[in-house]
């Protein structure tokens, strides 16, 4: 009888091994940041003058690029996935708007982090590669050398008289030395990676540069800002209302 007992007991002892064998281990998966463009309520279209300033001003948009740098993805445990590499975004050119993060180690994730435009870490002389994008997107005053955090531009109804259109160029970036990138952090509900894809989904509003919380008018400040700082401190308030959290989502 013992000898039974124990060679039932050493049965199941190796059962239960070969099942712990067996147990899956989490896995990595691949997450990707998409980016979408609205201007309040509707989708951000090109060269068309039919928005409308808090200012009042109508106004167009014909150019929005930009940098999204440092994005950290944290989970419950304070483990962290970090992507230190700058993208360029431009906002006609779908192909950039897809940010690829990369394989995320296996876990349960609960908040992702990123930096609008490049820090003072990284904004930098010849911090990037020197492809067309980048080098266009150099900042040009002597003594302030780095990269644009933003290129916004358009045209606008000037409300005058005459009704003439005037062009605007929001251009920020080092100017007086500051720093003039935004973070933003948002929650993320029970995002598990183990194995599977994800897509996180980040939407601009073109029109929280203009309004929230000091309405700009660009009568106020004039067609170009790249060399009035406070101008920039302006439109950085106001940026941090311009990105809210899409859809979540894995396949």
């Amino acid at each position: 009888m013992k000898n039974i007992i124990k060679f039932l007991s050493l049965g199941l002892i190796a059962i239960t091994l070969t099942i712990a064998s067996c147990k899956k281990e989490p896995q990595k998966g691949n997450t990707t940041l998409n980016i979408n463009h609205v201007v309040g309520t509707e989708a951000l279209s090109f060269d068309e003058i039919k928005y409308t300033l808090a200012a009042g001003h109508s106004y167009s948009v014909s150019r929005l690029k930009y940098y999204i740098s440092n994005v950290v993805l944290t989970t419950n445990e304070g483990a962290i996935h970090s992507v230190t590499t700058p993208f360029y975004c431009d906002a006609q050119d779908a192909s950039t708007l897809s940010l690829d993060l990369g394989e995320v180690p296996a876990g349960t994730y609960s908040q992702i982090s990123f930096t609008f435009g490049l820090n003072a870490t990284t904004n930098k002389p010849n911090a990037l590669s020197n492809t067309t994008e980048n080098i266009n997107m150099i900042w040009p005053i002597s003594g302030e050398e780095g990269y644009h955090c933003m290129k916004l531009e358009g045209k606008y109804d000037s409300l005058s008289a005459n009704i003439i259109t005037k062009n605007y160029n929001i251009h920020t970036g080092p100017a007086g030395g500051k720093d003039n990138s935004i973070t933003f952090s948002f929650p993320l509900s029970s995002m598990i990676v183990d194995g599977n894809n994800w897509t996180i989904g980040l939407t601009m509003d073109v029109s929280q540069w203009f309004k929230e919380p000091i309405t700009y008018d660009f009568e106020d400040w004039g067609q170009m800002i790249m060399g009035n700082p406070n101008a920039q401190d302006t439109v950085k308030l106001n940026g941090a209302n311009a990105f809210s959290l899409g859809n979540v989502s894995t396949k």
